[in-house]
């Protein structure tokens, strides 16, 4: 008889731990489940992201925290704070120095979008073609090509235009500013601070209220930017990261980010800029390095 207590009471015990485990198991999921998915992006893929992730949180359950910047600031971030598992970047540049420092463990093969440089200009502008930003004495804002792929794409197509006596250097008196990231140099424009700039075109619908686009002649345009993935080497949670990248090439994410009209296949890129380089960034010539005092009281390096 107490034998049979005996193994009735060790049953109980092992069937009380049992259920202790899964509860300890299930909570843990559930903590995993209200960790967030910390993506480093940068500013270019901004609104098309935010709507990704709202609909991913809301197929899955896991929260998305979203951080913006250029990529050369979340790079600068990754490294301080040692905090992020996806990182979204849009400058080759800061990749390579990503794998350099051990931050980034891989990059994806295949970019999220491709970026294809314009002028943005306020409503109303004279400005129909890039020979126009001389002509017209137009007001020039380039982000700092220093700091901003934008900027050392900019200087690239101006630097580039052909047979018009030393456009380049005309155009470079007439910048006014070189603000440090590209959003903060669309701005200007939206603000009717400048004239014209040069930036990515898929950012006139940021404010589509004050903007237009003006597209930039096949030529003219020397080489088309990439966004691409990588994932940390602070990743907290390898499966959530994994399955995050997997959802931003499915159909519903790539039917968000065609909404906002950026391109996301090497095809459509070639078909907008075909004498374009896809990808790479151009080294910026020495009279572009040394910035001088401006009429927005603002210093252009």
């Amino acid at each position: 008889m107490k034998a049979a207590l005996i193994v009735v009471a060790s049953v109980l015990v092992l069937a009380v731990a049992g259920v202790a485990v899964l509860h300890l198991v299930g909570a843990s999921r559930l903590d995993d489940a209200k960790e967030p998915l910390v993506v480093l992006a940068a500013w270019e893929i901004k609104p098309a992201l935010e709507q990704i992730a709202e609909r991913y949180e809301a197929a899955t359950g896991r929260r998305v925290d979203l951080r913006f910047g250029t990529s050369r600031t979340l790079l600068a971030q990754l490294k301080l704070s040692e905090e992020g598992d996806l990182f979204i970047c849009a400058s080759e540049r800061e990749q390579a120095r990503a794998v350099e420092e051990g931050l980034v463990s891989w990059w994806s093969k295949r970019p999220l979008a491709y970026l294809v440089p314009a002028m943005l200009v306020q409503h109303g502008s004279p400005i129909e073609y890039l020979s126009d930003v001389v002509s017209e004495y137009a007001t020039l804002v380039i982000p700092d090509p220093e700091l901003e792929p934008m900027g050392r794409f900019a200087v690239e197509i101006i630097e580039a235009v052909p047979e018009m006596g030393d456009f380049a250097g005309e155009a470079r008196e007439l910048v006014c500013a070189m603000p440090p990231s590209t959003p903060e140099a669309v701005e200007l424009v939206s603000l009717g601070r400048a004239d014209v700039v040069i930036a990515w075109g898929i950012m006139q619908q940021w404010e589509p209220d004050f903007l237009d686009v003006v597209n930039l002649d096949p030529e003219e345009i020397t080489r088309v930017g990439l966004v691409t993935i990588g994932k940390t080497q602070f990743c907290h949670n390898d499966e959530a990261a994994s399955d995050f990248y997997r959802f931003l090439f499915e159909e519903e994410a790539q039917g968000i980010l065609a909404k906002w009209r950026y391109i996301t296949t090497e095809a459509e890129a070639v078909r907008a800029a075909p004498e374009a380089v896809i990808g790479g960034e151009p080294e910026v010539p020495d009279r572009w390095r040394h910035g001088r005092q401006n009429n927005l009281g603002e210093v252009d390096e």
